[in-house]
């Protein structure tokens, strides 16, 4: 019994180290010190990349509407880079307490951790800078359009996009710095590896002499009747061996089940798709409207609401809640969402312009059927959409288009002997309008008037230039309807009179003209999960 438990002996001491991670804790020790040198300068240039962005993208003050979202949408990305910054400076922390603790394999690990966010701030340092000269070059045409040159001679030439040039330009410099880090990293993480297998190959070989040296001293001593002994235990070992095989490999897999399970659960915080997905459902709560909407605007954001309880997008139910506490997505509102008709998604808020400046730089509403469309587009991006590159769908990359519930409403003081020209804000369509004076003693001229016509056309006595809108002289209260080109303004002016000085005069300028609509499904070419992921999800957590 005694040779048999001898030779039981031997054949578990020739199993290769790799099986069981038998490398010594200190073979990483030499490793994990050099290693987080290079990460830590890495870290440093990474950090520096992004002040350098944040520099560009302050110096950026552009004009241009257009310029200012790419601008805007740069800041969002330049966010993201500061989180992957904070898991690689928590990931080096992790890393000087295992050093600390002489945990030196740990300490490598959390090492090589960093390169998943140091490639991807990396990336959204890229993606910053495209940011920034896309804008610059939108801004760049934006200036250009606006010059008036007279022979040789231009004014309106303001030079807006050039200041950003040398931050570029450095922004592109530590750029190329951090690619050559990360493939001085790269090298040396492959000395790393051959050194360890190095390390590994000569201490397989140590253990297989070792192992042949008691083999053959075992061969000597084993005897003819023990032949069928050794087979049985043989057998046994191969039965128990492969058993502990199959309880590792099982243990293995539910590991990575679970790790798999951890990494969509983070993805659920920014998606709540995958949020839908996990739960089966997907809890949807709608914000009291503000006093400054428009009126119309709460009948449209509640048919909406309505209209979308029960659905099943992307296989996820929608249910309508009226507590914010029990809401997986929340739709609130802002006033003047960055300039423009647009929201955003932001983890589990929808926020929703409800309006913007106009032409005549007063705030106004969106009307119901902006907010709606505005709604239902930033609803395409929580349930997995991204921007689409048809102008007839609902989710176009270049916005849902807008329109105000009033296009102008003021009222004017004009001296006597004075006019004004007020626009048709929204370009070539129809509006309708209506003028009314606080004077009892005379009455306004008012003109709708083309483009190409200047006012001072009207003032010389030359009405027949206008539109035939029903314009004329002599009015305290008018209205009208008109179809006019771009470019078109409406000439309104106080004749001179020797009994009053002045007149308030209230304008309402409305837009009737229909807009395009919009294909209200969310466009599935453009989608942020490929749906074997979506399916992939399902399955794993139902």
């Amino acid at each position: 019994m005694k040779i048999v438990l001898i030779l039981f002996s031997i054949s578990v001491f020739i199993i290769p180290l790799s099986v069981y991670g038998d490398i010594p804790d200190i073979a990483y020790k030499d490793h994990a010190y050099s290693m987080k040198t290079y990460y830590y300068d890495l870290k440093n240039d990474l950090k520096n990349g992004i002040t350098t962005a944040e520099k560009a993208l302050s110096a950026a003050s552009f004009e241009n509407s257009e310029a200012k979202k790419k601008i805007d949408g740069a800041w969002g990305i330049r966010s993201m880079a500061w989180v992957s910054n904070g898991k690689i400076e928590s990931n080096l922390g992790q890393t000087e307490e295992s050093l600390s603790n002489k945990h030196y394999k740990n300490s490598y690990d959390k090492l090589l951790q960093i390169d998943k966010n140091a490639y991807s701030l990396k990336d959204n340092l890229y993606a910053t800078l495209k940011e920034i000269k896309n804008a610059q070059g939108l801004e760049k045409k934006y200036q250009e359009s606006k010059k008036t040159c007279i022979l040789f001679w231009c004014y309106g030439d303001t030079d807006t996009y050039s200041k950003v040039d040398s931050n570029i330009q450095d922004l592109e410099s530590k750029l190329k710095i951090i690619e050559s880090k990360l493939v001085q990293i790269k090298s040396e993480k492959n000395n790393v590896i051959q050194s360890i297998q190095k390390y590994e190959i000569t201490q397989k070989d140590l253990q297989l002499k070792k192992s042949e040296t008691l083999r053959k001293q075992e061969k000597y001593k084993a005897d003819q009747e023990l032949r069928d002994q050794k087979y049985k235990d043989e057998l046994a070992r191969k039965r128990l061996e492969e058993q502990n095989q199959k309880e590792n490999q099982r243990l293995l897999d539910q590991n990575n089940i679970e790790i798999e399970k951890q990494d969509i659960i983070k993805e659920a915080e920014w998606s709540p798709l995958i949020r839908g997905l996990i739960k089966g459902q997907l809890n949807y709560y709608v914000n009291e409207l503000p006093s400054y909407s428009s009126s119309d605007v709460k009948s449209s954001v509640e048919s909406l609401a309505s209209f979308m309880d029960g659905k099943t997008p992307q296989g996820v139910r929608l249910n309508r809640v009226y507590s914010s506490d029990s809401a997986d997505l929340t739709f609130d509102w802002a006033k003047d969402y960055q300039e423009g008709a647009i929201g955003r998604q932001i983890g589990k808020y929808l926020l929703i312009g409800l309006g913007t400046n106009g032409c005549d730089g007063s705030w106004k509403p969106f009307n119901a059927n902006t907010v709606y469309k505005i709604m239902w587009h930033e609803m395409g991006h929580a349930m997995g959409f991204a921007h689409s590159k048809d102008s007839t769908n609902i989710m176009y990359e270049l916005g849902t288009g807008n329109d105000f519930s009033i296009d102008y409403d003021k009222t004017i003081n004009l001296k006597d002997g004075y006019a004004i020209s007020i626009p048709f804000c929204d370009g070539a369509g129809q509006y309708s309008y209506e003028i009314e004076s606080d004077s009892k003693y005379t009455g306004f001229s008012v003109y709708a008037v083309p483009p190409t016509i200047h006012f001072q056309d009207i003032v010389d006595g030359h009405p027949d230039k206008i539109y035939p809108c029903d314009g004329g002289k002599g009015f305290t209260r008018f209205s009208s309807t008109c179809s006019v080109e771009d470019g078109a303004y409406l000439y309104i002016e106080n004749p001179l009179d020797t009994i009053v000085t002045s007149m308030n005069i209230h304008v309402k300028i409305y837009d009737l003209t229909d807009e395009s609509p919009k294909n209200m499904e969310w466009d599935s070419s453009y989608q942020y999960f490929p749906s074997e992921h979506l399916d992939y999800v399902r399955n794993l957590f139902r």
